[in-house]
C-alpha cells in the first residue's frame, strides 16, 4: 500500500483511515509528538510551540471514537455487506469497555436489539432494557422484558412495576405460558385474584406432563 500524502489540519492532529488493496482498513492517528505526563494528562504537540493538554483517558476515547467513525464510513462505502458485522464487533468491544451508550448505538445499527437488552439487563439497567424493544422492535417484545424485570423484583415490588406499566394480566399469562407457575400464582394472588382459578388447569396439565420430560 502506497500513501503519497495525508491531509494535515490546522490543529496539527490528523485522523485518517485508508483502504488497503487487500480490502482491509488502515487507521492513522498523527501529530508532531504525544506524551503522557504523570499518568494523568496527555500532551499533544500540534506545532513547534503549541500543545494541547487533555485527560489521558478522555483524549483516548475521543481518538478511538473518531477512528471508529472513519472505519464505519469506509466499510459502508467499500464493503456494505460487512457493515452489520462491523457494528456488532464494535458494540461488543465497547460493551466490554463499559461504554454502554456507544455500544447500544452500534448494536442497534447492526439490528441486534437483543444484544442491547442483554447488555442492559446484565448491568441492572432494566428501564433501558425495557425501552429498547418498545422503541425499536414493536409488537410484544417489551412485554417479555417487563416480565423478566418484574420476576427479578418479586413480591409487591413486581406488582407495583407491572401496575405502572399496565401489564399485570399479560405478565400472569406469560408466566403460565413459560411454566413459571409459582410466579404466576404469586402475581394473581397479589393483584389479580380473579385469574387464580384460571391457573389451576394449565398447572395441573403441566404436572401431568412433567414426568414425560
Amino acid at each position: 500500500m502506497y500513501i503519497p500524502s495525508l491531509p494535515w489540519p490546522g490543529n496539527g492532529m490528523a485522523h485518517d483511515s485508508v483502504r488497503a488493496h487487500s480490502g482491509g482498513v488502515k487507521q492513522f492517528d498523527c501529530c508532531l509528538r504525544r506524551s503522557i505526563y504523570k499518568n494523568e494528562f496527555e500532551l499533544t504537540c500540534v506545532g513547534p510551540s503549541q500543545s494541547v493538554r487533555t485527560g489521558a483517558g478522555e483524549h483516548q476515547r475521543e481518538r478511538e471514537h473518531k477512528l471508529d467513525d472513519d472505519m464505519i464510513r469506509l466499510v459502508g462505502k467499500h464493503h456494505p455487506d460487512l457493515l452489520s458485522d462491523t457494528h456488532l464487533r464494535l458494540g461488543k468491544e465497547l460493551e466490554a469497555e463499559g461504554r454502554l451508550q456507544e455500544a447500544e448505538y452500534h448494536y442497534l445499527e447492526a439490528q441486534e436489539w437483543k444484544a442491547t437488552v442483554n447488555m442492559d439487563r446484565s448491568n441492572g439497567l432494566w428501564e433501558e432494557a425495557y425501552r429498547v424493544p418498545k422503541a425499536h422492535r414493536g409488537a410484544d417484545a417489551h412485554k417479555h422484558v417487563a416480565y423478566l424485570w418484574a420476576k427479578s423484583l418479586g413480591g409487591a415490588s413486581s406488582v407495583r412495576l407491572l401496575t405502572k406499566l399496565g401489564l399485570q394480566a399479560a405478565a400472569v399469562d406469560h408466566a403460565a405460558d413459560n411454566c413459571s407457575f409459582e410466579f404466576a400464582f404469586e402475581l394473581s394472588r397479589l393483584a389479580l385474584k380473579h385469574k387464580t382459578p384460571e391457573m389451576h388447569l394449565p398447572y395441573a396439565m403441566y404436572l401431568l406432563l412433567l414426568p414425560c420430560f
